[in-house]
């Protein structure tokens, strides 16, 4: 996104961020909201909310589902690691 596109979508749409995405399919008005993932933070393994999968088992899910390719074993444990260690970052850092 250029920058005046990025100003163009910011007066039009507000700050960007996962509360407020701004997508690149024309004024926010018409654009449909992104449906944020459940943060790792947030859930439990083996619930209603990771759909009854381990935390790993559940990203690989969501990445397949993002992308049409599987995360191996090993990969899917390094974002398990990477996720809920941010888990663990004052909000500031963000």
């Amino acid at each position: 996104m250029t920058q005046i596109g990025l100003l163009l979508a910011l007066a039009m749409c507000g700050t960007m961020g996962v509360a407020n995405p701004v997508a690149g399919c024309g004024t926010c008005m018409s654009c449909e909201p992104a449906q944020p993932r459940p943060a790792i933070c947030a859930v439990q393994p083996f619930t209603a909310d990771t759909q009854y999968l381990s935390l790993q088992g559940y990203l690989r899910w969501q990445h397949f589902q993002e992308n049409n390719t599987w995360l191996n074993h090993r990969q899917a444990v390094a974002k398990t690691e990477e996720e809920t260690r941010l888990c663990y970052l004052p909000d500031w850092q963000f």
